[in-house]
């Protein structure tokens, strides 16, 4: 699949809207990374492609890995629907989530251990995160 440069910007604007507030510093170096790969002049198409798309991926990877930790944390609330959304949440992001399930799953609290310990388990079924679900468990 080809993709293209105005494709990969907008990616890269959408990520930087779900930037919580107080990412203010990983925003202007975001920006600044974009920058600087849009303006090198000896960057060919496809070269800026690739680096702008590594930086995307690194951006994505670390919000996912930082939501992830949250909806772990919020495994512990007393609402069930709180719970229930940061279990379909943490489903959702998949293999992204499994360091935030692996520190979960040796929490002291009960509840919080064994909601992480089902979760990699359901991830580990199915077939897009099971090589990493298993590697987690």
């Amino acid at each position: 699949m080809t993709v293209s440069l105005r494709t990969l910007f907008c990616g890269i604007l959408l990520l930087a809207i779900a930037l919580p507030a107080s990412a203010g510093d990983r925003l202007e170096s975001l920006r600044e990374s974009v920058l600087q790969v849009l303006d090198d002049p000896n960057l060919s198409e496809a070269e800026r492609l690739r680096v702008l798309r590594a930086v995307l991926d690194k951006e994505e990877a670390t919000l996912l890995a930082e939501n992830s930790r949250r909806w772990v944390s919020e495994l512990r609330s007393d609402e069930f629907g709180i719970r229930n959304a940061a279990r379909e949440q943490l489903l959702q992001v998949g293999a992204h989530a499994l360091p935030a399930l692996e520190g979960g799953a040796q929490s002291s609290d009960i509840e919080v251990s064994t909601s992480c310990l089902q979760l990699i388990e359901r991830l580990a079924r199915s077939e897009q995160h099971y090589e990493d679900a298993l590697h987690t468990l």
